[in-house]
């Protein structure tokens, strides 16, 4: 039945407690993990530090800008005569990496920063040919006197995001900026939406990975329905490097999710008037907009997890609704200025078999003289019951409580 929305909730959600439970808890760019975030901060014994000057946010990947921020990075932290230890030596991986990227592309910042570091030497075309990467990575070894395991980055060790051969058009989101890596913003993002967690690696830590996350990107063609893509944080690189399928390292939970529809199996609307007994009750989607509540597990209170128009649905307002299996969520949803606001809960199947958003609206009533009740089931028909409604024994008195005072059906 609907009503006014709880100030917390009981009950439900059983698998959605047991995946937040499992977990410790935009844009993003190869340099750093916090490259969504105003300001690097600064953290001893790593890579990171506040004198690191980010490229202005955008939704485009500039991976010029990423590989010239690379080489800036690298040269803060290997100062002249310096030995190169952890954090000079990780940089300089990251900045070999990030430049392999770029070889063929131009590229004039980083060409200039090169040539202001080391002298002339480096192409002025404006290209960053393979042979300025090699010159690159020369200075690794004899300049800068890393170790030759920094100076010959390994995609398999440091890769960013998934091969594009798992998936072509990985990306994630912090809420404003979608790019293929990922950072501490968007995973907290991931998370409130119940699309990602982390923890702590314990016996499998090493001294520069200590922490894992996964998040689920649909759009991977290989991904199975709930499967994520899992990464390590590398505290002193300050960066995610992609490790695996949450379905082959068993981090977390599967998500399960299952889709929702506002449309009946013909194709009409589930959200039907509830005073039009036959004929057609569908009330117009185009007009409905809904959001869907999920219980915080930790202070119990309610917060938007999925909102929209059905408008936004496809053309008829038939395309589904990402939500999780087994889980109870607070329904509010607004059919437009003839109907009352409905809200009550929704709970979920086992999944994955699809599910069907069938509510009754109640229209506006043009005067207070009459009462509109509906009521509800979730599955099959609808037990027999007899509905009373407690009248006071004078205006403005009790309610009483006896056969006399009672209206019913």
């Amino acid at each position: 039945m609907a009503g006014s929305e709880p100030a917390g909730a009981q009950g439900g959600g059983g698998l959605l407690r047991l995946l937040l439970l499992l977990c410790l808890l935009g844009k993003a760019a190869t340099w750093t993990a916090f490259a969504d975030q105003e300001n690097v901060p600064t953290v001893p014994g790593t890579s990171l530090m506040s004198e690191l000057v980010l490229p202005p946010l955008g939704n485009q990947v500039d991976f010029c800008a990423v590989a010239a921020t690379s080489f800036s990075k690298g040269l803060l932290m290997c100062g002249s005569g310096q030995p190169c230890g952890t954090a000079c030596g990780t940089s300089w991986d990251s900045l070999l990496r990030d430049a392999q990227a770029i070889i063929g592309l131009p590229c004039d910042e980083i060409e200039r920063r090169a040539n202001a570091w080391a002298g002339s030497g480096w192409g002025e075309d404006g290209i960053f040919s393979q042979a300025d990467y090699l010159l690159l990575e020369g200075k690794c070894l004899t300049t800068v006197n890393c170790d030759p395991s920094y100076c010959a980055p390994s995609i398999t060790s440091s890769a960013l995001r998934p091969h594009s051969e798992e998936c072509d058009a990985f990306s994630v989101s912090n809420g404003s900026y979608s790019f293929p890596f990922l950072t501490w913003r968007s995973l907290q993002f991931y998370e409130r939406n119940m699309l990602g967690c982390s923890g702590g690696l314990n016996t499998m830590r090493t001294a520069t990975l200590k922490t894992w996350a996964c998040v689920h990107q649909p759009e991977c063609r290989r991904l199975s329905e709930d499967d994520m893509a899992c990464f390590r944080y590398d505290h002193v690189r300050g960066e995610f490097l992609f490790w695996g399928w949450n379905s082959r390292l068993a981090l977390a939970a599967p998500l399960a999710q299952l889709d929702a529809s506002f449309c009946d199996d013909s194709g009409a609307s589930g959200v039907l008037d509830a005073r039009i007994v036959t004929g057609v009750r569908g009330v117009d989607l185009q007009r409905v907009v809904y959001v869907f509540y999920a219980v915080d597990p930790v202070n119990r209170q309610l917060f938007p997890f999925r909102s929209g128009g059905v408008a936004e649905l496809g053309v008829d307002g038939c395309e589904p609704v990402r939500l999780k299996s087994k889980t109870r969520y607070w329904l509010e949803m607004d059919a437009g200025d003839q109907y009352y606001i409905y809200k009550g809960w929704f709970q979920t199947d086992r999944g994955p078999e699809a599910m069907k958003v069938a509510v009754s609206v109640y229209p506006v009533l043009d005067s207070c003289d009459s009462l509109g009740i509906t009521l509800q089931w979730c599955k099959g028909e609808g037990p027999d019951l007899d509905t009373y409604l407690f009248v006071p024994d004078v205006e403005g008195g009790l309610y009483v409580l006896d056969e006399d005072h009672a209206l019913y059906w």
